[in-house]
């Protein structure tokens, strides 16, 4: 195994090209030939020491999907029954008589949950 000795200025500027990349620090260490293990005890050292920030993560959200509603009407209207609404795993049981707007507020919560 071919081992470089670097000092505190080079493991720097290896940990500034690290970050400026974009990758993983586990992808960056595999494409330079550089033990993963190795950068992150140099990083650690280099932020004990106080030459380096802590790096902050980006962490991306995957915002919440609209819920995709389905319009249900009968023709000929039919008599009102009871009505058993699964999501997820969360089931509603609707009385006849329902106010619709309440359900469908019910319904986008448990979805959002779901």
């Amino acid at each position: 195994m071919n081992r470089t000795k670097r000092n505190r200025a080079e493991w720097l500027e290896l940990a500034l090209q690290q970050r400026a990349s974009g990758l993983t620090m586990k992808a960056w260490c595999a494409e330079n030939g550089i033990n993963i293990y190795t950068m992150a005890d140099r990083l650690t050292r280099l932020r004990k020491d106080g030459l380096l920030e802590k790096a902050k993560t980006v962490r991306k959200v995957r915002p919440n999907p609209e819920p995709k509603w389905v319009e249900i009407s009968s023709h000929p209207p039919q008599p009102m029954v009871e009505i058993c609404v699964k999501i997820g795993s969360c089931e509603i049981v609707v009385p006849p008589g329902f106010d619709e707007g309440s359900f469908a507020r019910v319904c986008k919560v448990l979805v959002s949950l779901c």
